[in-house]
């Protein structure tokens, strides 16, 4: 918490949380809000918020233990953050697609007119060439892209 504070940070995705069920955990300057498998500590997704971000807070929903979802009213705007923790490329391609089938849907119910922001850990691997998404990926990408990555 203390880097989020030193850098101010008024949202925060969180992946691999691994903590049980959902709810919420305070600390003296973060609002925790989690989802997780209801015994087994494995994946698990949240958010950590300011006080400022909390008061804007409008709604949350914890769909499962990879995926998050949270609503915020600015005098702005409207957002919506959805925190991921994605499969790993080697997990069985049901399950993959699964994920990616309710992530799908939860992006798709978001409000109209919504500002729809995703993060977390895709689990991707998007390699050293550029050649396929030059406005996206950067010079100094590593490796080799997986599935995860296309």
């Amino acid at each position: 918490m203390r880097t989020l504070d030193k850098f101010r940070i008024d949202i925060a995705g969180l992946s691999e949380t691994k903590l049980t069920g959902f709810g919420t955990l305070n600390s003296e300057t973060y609002h925790i809000l989690y989802s997780g498998l209801e015994t087994k500590k494995e994946a698990g997704v949240g958010m950590a918020l300011s006080s400022r971000a909390k008061k804007c807070l409008v709604d949350w929903e914890p769909i499962n233990k990879r995926i998050f979802r949270a609503r915020f009213a600015t005098s702005q705007a409207k957002l919506t953050v959805i925190v991921v923790y994605a499969p790993t490329n080697d997990t069985v391609d049901q399950t993959k697609d699964d994920f990616y089938r309710v992530l799908s849907n939860v992006v798709a119910e978001a409000h109209r007119h919504d500002i729809v922001t995703l993060c977390g850990d895709f689990n991707a691997k998007v390699g050293s060439d550029a050649s396929y998404a030059p406005a996206i990926l950067g010079r100094h990408a590593l490796g080799e892209i997986n599935d995860n990555g296309i």
